[in-house]
């Protein structure tokens, strides 16, 4: 049974992001997963130890960014506006992630390890802990740099879009995590990105430029 799952995630390496999308640069899901982990850790640190206005739990990160699209290695990478061309679908389709997780990945995990681990899913989904918003705005920032890059190499249909979608995702997410919005203001600067921010987003990061004071 454990076996099963280590074989069963380790497809994850060969699930395609983007799927039926034009892109010129191969990703996969695994990949993504490690790199939302690693913003992830950012994150968690800006918050604990620069900002210091909220609690984060770092383990709890990590094992929720690790296997936040765990249940790709058995659905596949269907785009978000996919899922969202119909209501009756995206509904569908989530049901059917619940399914896939809780009636094929959890049962192959140790039993001591399943409820503490859908558990720590369902939190995520529901987007409502310190810990879910900070994975879930990595997930946001390394799929906005998988953009930027196919934009680089002249492949801007959807990719644009979606950018500036992220973007304003982020921003909201911003309201409530500073990191993030720390990360907009200078890495995210660093890496292009901020191409792309409205003027009004570039001036409301200005402004908290006292507040960030240094950057570490």
């Amino acid at each position: 049974m454990v076996g099963d799952h280590f074989n069963r995630c380790r497809g994850l390496a060969n699930t395609n992001r983007y799927a039926g999308s034009i892109k010129l640069i191969e990703r996969n899901v695994a990949g993504h997963s490690f790199y939302v982990c690693w913003f992830s850790k950012f994150l968690t640190y800006w918050e604990n130890s620069k900002f210091k206005l909220i609690k984060v739990d770092t383990l709890k990160v990590y094992e929720m960014a690790l296997a936040h699209d765990i249940v790709e290695c058995v659905t596949g990478d269907i785009k978000s506006p996919v899922k969202s061309l119909s209501s009756t679908f995206r509904d569908s389709f989530k049901d059917f992630e619940k399914m896939v997780l809780e009636t094929v990945i959890v049962k192959e995990l140790p039993c001591g390890m399943q409820d503490e681990f859908l558990s720590t899913l369902h939190e995520y989904e529901q987007r409502e802990s310190y810990e879910s918003l900070i994975v879930k705005s990595a997930d946001i920032l390394d799929n906005s740099l998988e953009c930027l890059e196919e934009i680089r190499v002249g492949n801007k249909n959807y990719y644009e879009d979606n950018l500036r979608s992220n973007i304003k995702m982020l921003f909201e997410n911003g309201k409530v995590l500073k990191s993030v919005m720390y990360f907009l203001r200078y890495p995210a600067n660093e890496l292009g990105l901020s191409v792309y921010y409205t003027e009004s987003q570039m001036q409301e990061l200005k402004s908290m430029d006292e507040f960030f004071k240094d950057y570490i």
